[in-house]
C-alpha cells in the first residue's frame, strides 16, 4: 500500500514509480482526498487538495503527462528511485510523530503543537527539510481541528510508507471515533459509473484464506 489513493491524498490518476508495483503504476481513487478536513472532493466541482501534491516538499510526485486511460493525470512517484531503493520501516521522524500523538492524547495540545515544529525544523534529523512553523489551531469540541492536524503532518512525513491506510482506520476507532464515511471514498467511482464499496481495509489474500486456522475478519470494520 505504498501509494495507493489511501496513501496520502493524491488525486485522481496514476502514480508511477520503481517501487510502487511490479509493471511500476497503481491507479488511485477518482476523488480528492484533503487531508486537513479528512473530507472527501469531487473533481469535477474543482474542489481538490492540489497542495498535497505540489505545495510541500516531503510529497515528490509531479504531474507527468495522462496515465493508461489518456484521461487521468499520471504522477510519478519520486521517493524511490530504483526498485531496490530502501524503505524505512521505522525511523526517527515516526517516533517523533508517536511522541506528538502522547501528548495531544494526554492533553497537551499546545505541546504536541510545538513537537510537530521542532521537527518541522530538525534539518539534521528529518531528512533534510526546514518548514514554516503550523499554527495551533487551539481548543475545539474532541480537540478535533488539532487531531486533524497531527493526522496531516503525519499524511505527509510518512507519503509513501503505507501508513496512511492504518491511520484512517486508527481515526475510525476509539479515542478519535470518526464516521466511516467521513474518512474514506464513497459515492460514485467515476472510471466505471459504478461505486465504492464498504471495505475500510485491504482484503486477506486467497493463500492465506486457504489456511485452516484462517477465522475471517470483516473487511467493512476498520
Amino acid at each position: 500500500n505504498l501509494v495507493c489513493g489511501y496513501g496520502v491524498g493524491l488525486s485522481a490518476g496514476l502514480v508511477c514509480g520503481a517501487a510502487s508495483h511490479q509493471d511500476g503504476c497503481l491507479e488511485l481513487q477518482p476523488v480528492y482526498y484533503d487531508d486537513v478536513s479528512q473530507g472527501i472532493h469531487d473533481p469535477a466541482t474543482g474542489a481538490k487538495n492540489l497542495e498535497l501534491l505540489t505545495g510541500d516538499p516531503r510529497v515528490v510526485a509531479p504531474q507527468n503527462g495522462k496515465g493508461f486511460d489518456n484521461t487521468s493525470p499520471l504522477y510519478v512517484l519520486q521517493k524511490y528511485t530504483t526498485a531496490t531503493s530502501p524503505v524505512h520501516v521505522a525511523d526517527g521522524v515516526e517516533a517523533r510523530l508517536i511522541e506528538a500523538e502522547a501528548q495531544l492524547r494526554a492533553g497537551d495540545g499546545p505541546g504536541m503543537v510545538t513537537s510537530l515544529n521542532a521537527l518541522r525544523i530538525d534539518a539534521v534529523n528529518n531528512g533534510g527539510f526546514n518548514l514554516a512553523a503550523l499554527a495551533d489551531p487551539g481548543p475545539s469540541p474532541n480537540d478535533s481541528l488539532r487531531v486533524d492536524l497531527l493526522f496531516r503532518e503525519r499524511a505527509f512525513w510518512l507519503f509513501a510508507t503505507g501508513h496512511r491506510l492504518g491511520d484512517l482506520r486508527r481515526l475510525a476507532r476509539v479515542p478519535y471515533s470518526r464516521a466511516v464515511n467521513s474518512l474514506y471514498p464513497t459515492g460514485v467511482y467515476t472510471h466505471t459509473n459504478t461505486v465504492y464499496g464498504n471495505n475500510t481495509e485491504l482484503p486477506v489474500p486467497f493463500s492465506e484464506r486457504n489456511n485452516p486456522n484462517f477465522t475471517g475478519c470483516d473487511y467493512n470494520t476498520p
